[in-house]
């Protein structure tokens, strides 16, 4: 695999410096604050001290975490960890990101907040893969968009070159199509009709 003409394998190190991750569970170390976990994150990427504590400062009050910056994770609410988890793939400056189903969780302003973000990332020139089943968020900000099935690859084009190659019209048509999924439509009829059984 290759990232800048590089193949990662021959410096994975390196590689994983460049690298900004958020999963989509917030696995964290919940007995630390936000603070602590930030300083732990930029001291395992080898950032000063100083330097760690001004972007995390920067990027809690960014993210409406600042008054909570020295209370215990395992009082903060899912998005929140979501928001730390946020703060902490970007505080290094990463190359390339990896966000997997990163809007699980988060409220309507912060998932606003995550959406103008990626685009800002975009516009910087950073790299972002977005791991999503959310696919009108996915048609709204994606430029290419690689549908995925069973570990085989079935499309790998622009949203829009999918729904006009289809002639489908949404992304979600498109991927229902692709995967050959089943109708929706006629299922929840079916389980509302077996909902309804009365006893025998």
């Amino acid at each position: 695999m290759l990232f800048e003409g590089k193949d990662i394998h021959a410096d994975v190190l390196a590689w994983r410096a460049k690298l900004g991750y958020i999963p989509e569970e917030a696995h964290l170390y919940t007995w630390m604050s936000a603070m602590e976990y930030l300083q732990l994150v930029g001291r395992l990427r080898g950032m000063g001290e100083r330097l760690i504590e001004q972007k995390a400062l920067a990027m809690l009050q960014l993210l409406g975490l600042e008054s909570w910056r020295f209370s215990p994770m395992t009082v903060y609410s899912k998005g929140m960890r979501q928001r730390v988890l946020m703060a902490a793939a970007l505080m290094h400056d990463p190359q390339m990101l990896v966000f997997d189903e990163p809007l699980s969780g988060l409220d309507v302003l912060s998932s606003r907040l995550f959406r103008d973000l990626l685009q800002e990332l975009a516009g910087a020139g950073k790299a972002v893969l977005y791991i999503s089943h959310v696919l009108e968020i996915v048609e709204q900000l994606c430029d290419r968009v690689i549908v995925i099935s069973e570990g085989k690859i079935l499309a790998d084009a622009a949203p829009g070159e999918l729904t006009r190659l289809t002639e489908l019209p949404s992304l979600e048509k498109v991927f229902a199509q692709l995967v050959r999924q089943q109708d929706t439509r006629s299922a929840a009829r079916s389980m509302v009709e077996a909902m309804r059984m009365s006893h025998v």
